[in-house]
């Protein structure tokens, strides 16, 4: 809206420009042969006193000036969301060893994901590898400021939940199995691009079933 503004004062003082030059056009009368032939000056030469052509160029500059730096501060900052932001809506930058895919709002049998009788309709479910460590990676740019979430497993597994941001880790949680419900997990990701929730079975992987409990990103 700023830009639009200025590039539209840019074109009304080139309008006025171009007048000012028509206005400092000098009209020139015929005269009796025994006159001396004189110029005489249009009224509108009176409209100088309010288009005056080095102040106009000025102010023009100026604004062009001003555009050029509000777009290289724009190209330059980072755009921070206003909204909560829950994962489940956003597209994974890349899904790396998750046994099944992700399932979102459901667990691998297919049930609502229900967590100490509370129901997760914005989580979703995760199996990580016999081998090696389960990654979801979303890339969210420096946008908000934190990362908030519960884990748990459903099934007889044992799971290892971590949060890393960049190449930082944000959180490491115990080894979760079932009977001990969902762990509250609330991270600062301020400055942080890209973000990773791994899951490790930490001993086998059979129903390992990880379960992020409506993770979400707050501005």
């Amino acid at each position: 809206m700023r830009i639009t503004s200025y590039l539209a004062l840019i074109w009304f003082f080139c309008l006025c420009l171009g007048c000012q030059d028509n206005k400092k056009t000098k009209t020139s009368f015929p005269v009796a042969s025994n006159e001396t032939a004189a110029t005489i000056v249009s009224p509108d030469a009176d409209i100088e006193a309010y288009t005056n052509y080095d102040n106009i160029q000025a102010i023009s500059t100026e604004i062009i000036e001003n555009v050029s730096m509000d777009i290289e501060k724009i190209e330059g900052s980072t755009i921070k969301a206003t909204n909560i932001q829950y994962l489940i809506d956003i597209e994974p930058a890349e899904v790396n060893n998750i046994l099944g895919g992700i399932k979102p709002r459901t667990t691998y049998s297919k049930q609502p994901i229900i967590i100490d009788g509370i129901t997760y309709s914005n989580g979703f479910t995760t199996h990580p590898p016999s081998e090696g460590l389960g990654e979801v990676i979303y890339n969210i740019n420096g946008m908000f400021s934190s990362f908030e979430t519960k884990v748990a497993v459903f099934g007889n597994g044992t799971v290892k939940f971590s949060v890393i941001g960049d190449t930082n880790t944000l959180y490491i949680s115990p080894v979760i199995t079932q009977p001990r419900g969902a762990y509250p997990v609330s991270v600062d990701v301020t400055g942080v691009n890209q973000l990773k929730l791994v899951v490790d079975n930490v001993e086998y992987n059979w129903s390992d079933h990880a379960v992020w409990c409506d993770p979400k990103l707050i501005p």
